[in-house]
């Protein structure tokens, strides 16, 4: 689904409360450009939704206004830039379930027991350690 999905609905008097996209198709670039005429499209997504939290303020502040971020300053908590947030939560939580358990494919159980015994400091941090 995207902006031209939408407006062809638009033109054809397709309800968009009846259109679901799937997770691909609900960032801010499929719905911006119609702007109202996306009211009521549906999308799933597989993470947080879009919008600033502190730690998107915190890389602006420590990245984008020393002129190290990465990316137009204004994408910082979007949809689509979030899902790398995810990735490195999920990358974080496999490694730390691999020191429990061995570097060796995980169960879905010890994945989770990695998930909910997340170490992510200022040392681990990617992005904490891009400002040091």
């Amino acid at each position: 689904m995207n902006s031209t999905a939408i407006r062809e609905a638009v033109a054809t008097g397709f309800p968009r409360d009846k259109m679901y996209g799937g997770w691909w198709s609900g960032a801010e670039p499929d719905v911006l450009p119609v702007g109202a005429d996306a009211k009521g499209y549906n999308a799933m997504a597989f993470q947080h939704g879009a919008g600033r939290a502190k730690v998107h303020e915190d890389i602006l502040k420590t990245l984008h206004a020393k002129g190290q971020g990465t990316g137009p300053a204004d994408e910082v908590g979007q949809v689509l830039y979030s899902a790398s947030d995810q990735r490195d939560v999920r990358v974080e939580g496999v490694r730390q379930a691999q020191l429990r358990y061995g570097v060796r494919p995980l169960t879905g159980e010890e994945v989770r027991y990695g998930l909910e015994n997340l170490n992510i400091d200022q040392k681990r941090n990617r992005r904490a350690r891009l400002t040091e």
